[in-house]
């Protein structure tokens, strides 16, 4: 982790001073303050200590003091993929579980809490959590259903809708298919579980 001390007249100046050696934003930096300064004659400049956080870092802090907060003891792994988005992987000691809850559900509202304390510190920030590698193998059954699902749709001819999924899931299920010469896939219905279609990429004249 990089590093500088500075001194101001003030703690912005100090602090301003610092951002501007590290070549870094505020939002990337935590602030430590090892002299206040005083006033009068006998004035003293305040002196900071300025460190560069990575936003991966921040990410897995926020994560790491919201299982602390609630009394959890976790491992936390953080992992930035091309596209921006910072992928959480949370593991409890016998709470895996519960905080995964039916369905997912839990770790949905977990990640969407996650999400909410995050863009406080960094504003448009994307975040995926994952608990003991459940989405993995959730998607890795979505991915294999979805192969099903197209072999039904090649030898019938017919479209095929599936259940109604998570925003998500879905984009797995676009992936897995997007390359598939024969059968093509696209979203329909109204609110967060929308539904796949899948269908022939070519419709045959005599249907």
């Amino acid at each position: 982790m990089r590093c500088v001390e500075e001194t101001g007249k003030n703690l912005e100046e100090a602090v301003n001073k610092a951002l501007q050696q590290l070549g870094i934003e505020k939002e990337e930096s935590t602030v430590e303050v090892l002299d206040e300064g005083a006033g009068g004659i006998f004035r003293r400049s305040v002196k900071v200590r300025v460190s560069y956080v990575s936003n991966g870092i921040l990410v897995k802090q926020v994560l790491v003091n919201l299982m602390g907060r609630m009394g959890v003891e976790s491992q936390v792994s953080v992992k930035e993929d091309d596209e921006g988005i910072f992928h959480c992987d949370l593991r409890t000691k016998g709470l895996d579980g519960l905080f995964i809850g039916k369905g997912g559900k839990t770790l949905e509202a977990l990640q969407h809490v996650l999400t909410r304390i995050v863009n406080r510190e960094i504003p448009q920030t994307r975040v995926s959590l994952d608990i003991g590698g459940y989405k993995e193998r959730y998607h890795d059954q979505l991915r294999k259903h979805a192969l099903e699902l197209a072999q039904k749709v090649r030898d019938s001819n017919e479209e095929v809708m599936m259940d109604p999924l998570r925003a998500s899931d879905r984009k797995v299920i676009h992936i897995a298919l997007q390359d598939d010469p024969e059968v093509r896939t696209y979203t329909v219905g109204d609110g967060d579980e929308r539904s796949v279609i899948l269908a022939p990429r070519v419709i045959p004249f005599n249907k």
